[in-house]
């Protein structure tokens, strides 16, 4: 029997998706655990988490070796928490009898990097350049007017910032969790103070801000989710449109977004720029994953976020290694058993490999 364990900062967190993928694995011949790093004994090397009873198909507090295939579902929501957690992931992954479905992926400015230099897909990368310093930010904002800050290693849209220059104030706005906050500087040097401080605790990057936004107003984007099957072959499993609301500059359903119909945003656009935008849809899926796994290794799922401007152009927002999957589940009918399904099919993949 193959031992499978989600790896996780927060067992709670995603507790639906993986109560529902432990109900596949007695089927399929897969024991099914979740546990936290900071869980395994460094004495015994024996792991203090959660079995999952297929019987009750409930979680049960449990002692067991480390799982021999893991499915890294952490989030670093700091690079506090990344600096205390990683070294635990990394130790891990460089043990030869252990095996991550996927590896993950680096940080943005190192996805960046491999993307902007691509023969391709550096034609739908945001210019973006790496916020070394306070003055670094404000010569962006006085070039472009609108700039938006990016956490090199954020994800679900935290710390996402805006600045605005409108005359002679700056107007600032951050969302934390659902709520949003906005400030109107009206002189420099509190901003110029905020943001050193900011940079001495995290990395940001830089980009100019695009007007990705619906007729309503409301920031929105494409989430396109892609798993690799029990042949080692890239499908998509769905795709779907994420709104956030107006006034908003972020999307996510953590921000307080909801989720759309692909089909249905398609058909309410010009249809010659439906065209275009389905070929650059497919450029895109079939350039990223392997450029993505060429570059960093191999991964199991990939999320895609896509932004569409006003003039048509679409550009790469964010890839994901570790998506949400709320999105799809909620846009896309019939998925479900597939997408459960897609990490116990590619670890019997890998063990068949392995064997």
């Amino acid at each position: 029997m193959l031992s499978f364990g989600f790896l996780t900062l927060n067992k709670k967190t995603e507790h639906d998706y993986y109560t529902e993928i432990g109900k596949r694995g007695a089927p399929m011949d897969i024991e099914i655990f979740c546990f936290s790093p900071v869980d395994i004994n460094p004495q015994t090397e024996h792991v203090h988490g959660k079995r999952f009873n297929s019987s009750t198909e409930k979680w049960e507090d449990a002692i067991f070796p480390i799982p021999t295939y893991i499915y890294d579902r952490c989030f670093y929501s700091s690079e506090e928490i990344l600096k205390k957690y990683s070294p635990i992931v990394n130790w891990l992954k460089n043990r030869k009898d252990i095996c991550f479905i996927g590896h993950g992926l680096p940080n943005k400015w190192k996805i960046y990097n491999t993307l902007s230099s691509h023969s391709i897909l550096k034609y739908y990368i945001p210019d973006t350049s790496k916020a070394e310093s306070s003055e670094e930010i404000f010569r962006a904002l006085n070039r472009h007017k609108k700039i938006i800050l990016k956490p090199e290693n954020g994800a679900q849209g935290r710390g996402i910032i805006s600045l605005t220059l409108k005359g002679k104030q700056i107007e600032f706005q951050t969302h934390r969790h659902k709520n949003v906050i906005h400030k109107i500087f009206s002189k420099k040097e509190p901003l110029n103070n905020w943001l050193k401080q900011l940079l001495t605790a995290h990395s940001y990057l830089i980009q100019e801000y695009l007007s990705l936004l619906d007729e309503d107003k409301r920031p929105f984007d494409i989430r396109i989710l892609l798993q690799k099957d029990k042949g080692n072959n890239w499908h998509e499993l769905g795709r779907g449109v994420r709104k956030g609301q107006e006034g908003h500059i972020i999307s996510n359903l953590h921000g307080g977004g909801d989720a759309h119909s692909f089909s249905e945003w398609l058909n309410s656009i010009d249809r010659n720029q439906q065209e275009l935008l389905l070929d650059d849809i497919q450029t895109i899926i079939t350039q990223l994953p392997e450029t993505l796994e060429e570059n960093f290794g191999p991964l199991f799922e990939l999320g895609i976020d896509l932004g569409v401007a006003k003039d048509g152009s679409i550009w790469i927002l964010d890839t994901n290694s570790k998506p949400g999957h709320k999105t799809i589940l909620q846009t896309n009918q019939g998925v479900e058993n597939t997408l459960y399904s897609a990490p116990l099919e590619y670890c019997k993949h890998i063990a068949l490999q392995r064997s």
